[in-house]
This record gives C-alpha cells, structure tokens and sequence, in this order.
C-alpha cells in the first residue's frame, strides 16, 4: 500500500505544481494532506522518543488513499468546470464598506471586552491549559470577526483597515495560536491569486515564502514562552541556543496526528454513536444548557476527540496530541462515516471555490471557516468543525439583517436626497 500512495502523492503533487490551474482550496487540501500524512510515505509512525512507535496500518493506508484520490480526482473535475471569476464588488451590493467598519469595531470591542473580563494578565501565561479557560466567548468571536474583516477588506482593496484587523491575528500568534495567522495568510493568497491561471512551479518566491512561512511556524512554537517575557536578552539567547530547537521537527505534529488514526484502526476504536447527537446539542446555541437545566444531572458536555484518544491510548502522553476527524469518523462508524464525511469536505470545498469568485453576501464570512476546515480538518474534530461554520453562519445572518434594516434604507434616503438636490439644481438653473 505504501507505493500506491507514493504514486498517488506524486501525481497530485505534479498535477498542482505543472498544471495551468487556479490556486484554489483545492490545492491546500492536498498539501495539507500530504503534509499531515507524511508517516504513510515513510512507513511508520514515530511520537517522541519512541513513546509511541507502528508500522503504518494497512487500514490508515486505504482511508488515506481514498481522500487523496478523492481530492485528485474532484480537483480535476473543478478544472474542467472553468468557473468565471464574477467578483466584481465584494459582496454585491453597495454599502459594503459600512460592513467592513461594523465588523472591524465588533472585532476590537469583543476583544478590548474580553480583556476588561478577565484583564491582560492572562494573555502574557505560557500555560495553555489556563490559556484555553480564559480564551472562550468574546476573544474566539473576535478573532473569525477579524478574519471575515480581513477577507472583505481586501475584497474592497481597503488596506488600511486590512492591516488593522489583522492586528487580532497577530495578536493571537503572540498568544500562542498559529492556527489563525495561518488561515488569514492563507486567505489572503487565494483571493489575491484568485484570477491567474498559473503553473506553481515557475513562482519560485511563492513557494520560497511558503516553505520560510512554514519553518518559521514550524519553530515559533519553541520560541512563544520566551517571546511572551519581553526579555530581549533572553530572546536572542534563546534563538541562538541550539538546544532551543533540536527537539523541533516539521514533522512532529503530523506524526502525533497520524498517530490517532493509526492507532483507532489498529485497536479497531470505537464510539457510541449517540456522540454525533451530543456534538449536535453543545453546537447549538443555548440548547445544551436548557437541557442541563431540565435534568437532573449534567449529561450534555461539548464532547472533543482529542481527550477521548489521548484519555483511552495515551494516558503515559503529557502533551496535547491534537485530534484527527477521520480518526473519530472511524470510531464513529467506520469506513461509512469516513465516507460520508469525505463527501461532505469535497462539496464544502467545491463550494467555498465558488464563494473566492462570487459576488455572494456570504462569502466573508464562511470562507474563512471554510478555509480553516480544509487545511486544518486532519486535525480537528466535528466539534470545532461545527464550532467554526456556527459561527460564519451566524456573522452573516447578523449582518444580512444589519444590512437589511439600517444600511440599505440609510443608503436609500441618501440617493433620494441626493437625487432631489440635483433636481432642485436643474430646475434653479
């Protein structure tokens, strides 16, 4: 099996760098399922120093080769399609600018709100367990508001407030996060590349800036702590120190998310599926603490994959392992549910190609959970997939009734005071 997968990388590798293709989310979906299945092509799987060390399953083989052949096959098909760019005004409708003010002032009031909640002592803690306690609500909010922010700016050619919002991004990185800043740079190429038709392999810088992007990421995760200090003797110190990195390898987390695949097939791991049902309730707003409330008992908890595997497979483990969705697809139901999953990311990636190039109302603001399920989805899990669409679909039903309810009729009055006051000009004249 590890040779029809080498042969399948290799010709979706050579079909994304020599072929006269938009640069789409297409080809992120499969450099990023290479690169978080890269023990496949090696043959074995390796978590620190041998604490967790497999031959790659026959199994995790054949589910990795389905998606793989899945994206090739889909991102041919797209290419045949030859959609035409309509992206003519952002969303298509006029008043986008008031829009893109009103999400920039949510961004930073949600998070100036957030730090008057809980002050800006934790933001400077170098422990992501209390991180992850005091980072919910109001600054998660911020940050995708941001990033819809990001995407409509650059749609506007506004720069400035671009820049601004993307402020909260890097702020997020100084936090600890490298998902974010990873999403928006990405975001960002795709709707400025959005209208070429190019061969990948003649952009040289591009694929130089990516790979300098990608070992920067790749090491700030080692650097982060010091960087939180304001030390800068102690930076410097730390970034000249070899010791600093030996332990950094930009393979290391696709091993420990492969390792929650390889292992679930191994073990043959398997979930109730009522989880499915009680992913559903922590995603709906408010539905989970009703039901709380009416029972006797706390029995709905927002269910995460990640603390399951690490919980159930490596308990000896004291670092995060990260989740893998086809792994909990698999405990769910197996190949079916790893399937019907499958279908479901290929018309969301389909779709979100559509949105680059459209003139839809929704576009800011699901591409970028759109964006983040397709490089991020190996190692998410149905949870934070849901967590992130329930919070685009909710920014654009906000903000369509903003839209409906204040700006379009402001710029109804506005026309026809306008129109009246050259019409007062001619008759004067």
């Amino acid at each position: 099996m590890i040779i029809i997968y080498w042969v399948l990388t290799i010709i979706s590798v050579i079909y994304i760098l020599f072929k006269n293709r938009r640069f789409d989310l297409f080809t992120i979906a499969v450099v990023f399922h290479i690169y978080y299945t890269f023990p496949a092509l090696i043959g074995v799987v390796v978590v620190g120093d041998g604490l967790y060390y497999s031959e790659v399953h026959f199994h995790a083989y054949i589910i990795i080769s389905i998606i793989m052949l899945t994206l090739l096959t889909t991102m041919f098909l797209y290419d045949r399609k030859q959609y035409k760019n309509q992206q003519k005004d952002s969303l298509g409708v006029p008043g986008t600018k008031y829009i893109l003010y009103l999400l920039t002032f949510l961004a930073f009031s949600l998070l100036i709100a957030n730090i008057g909640i809980i002050g800006i002592e934790p933001f400077f803690n170098t422990d992501k367990s209390v991180l992850s306690q005091h980072f919910r609500g109001f600054y998660d909010i911020a940050i995708w508001v941001a990033l819809s922010a990001i995407i409509l700016s650059l749609q506007n050619k506004n720069l400035k407030i671009m820049n601004l919002n993307f402020f909260i991004i890097i702020f997020s990185l100084f936090v600890g996060s490298r998902a974010y800043i990873t999403l928006a740079i990405i975001s960002i190429g795709l709707l400025l590349l959005r209208d070429k038709r190019l061969k990948l392999i003649k952009y040289k810088r591009i694929l130089f800036f990516t790979g300098v992007l990608a070992l920067f990421l790749t090491f700030y995760k080692e650097i982060y702590k010091i960087i939180k200090t304001f030390d800068l003797s102690q930076i410097i110190a730390s970034i000249t120190n070899f010791e600093t990195f030996k332990d950094a390898s930009f393979f290391i987390e696709s091993n420990s998310i492969f390792a929650s695949l390889n292992i679930a097939v191994e073990q043959n791991f398997r979930q109730d599926p009522s989880v499915v049902y009680d992913i559903l309730v922590s995603t709906v707003p408010l539905l989970k603490d009703i039901l709380n409330f009416f029972s006797n008992e706390q029995i709905f908890i927002s269910p995460r994959f990640a603390p399951v595997v690490s919980k159930e497979f490596f308990p000896y483990i004291h670092w995060g392992m990260g989740s893998n969705i086809w792994a909990e697809m698999y405990s769910i139901g197996g190949i079916l549910t790893i399937l019907m999953f499958l279908g479901l990311w290929i018309l969301i990636i389909w779709y979100g190609n559509k949105l680059l190039i459209s003139q839809s109302f929704m576009a800011p603001f699901l591409l970028p959970a759109i964006v983040y399920s397709t490089f991020y989805i190996h190692r998410l899990d149905l949870t934070l997939v849901m967590g992130a669409f329930k919070i685009g679909l909710g920014l654009s039903i906000m903000f369509f009734i903003i839209y409906k309810i204040s700006i379009k009729p402001y710029l109804s009055f506005s026309y026809s005071m306008r129109k009246q006051n050259v019409n007062k000009n001619i008759n004067y004249n």
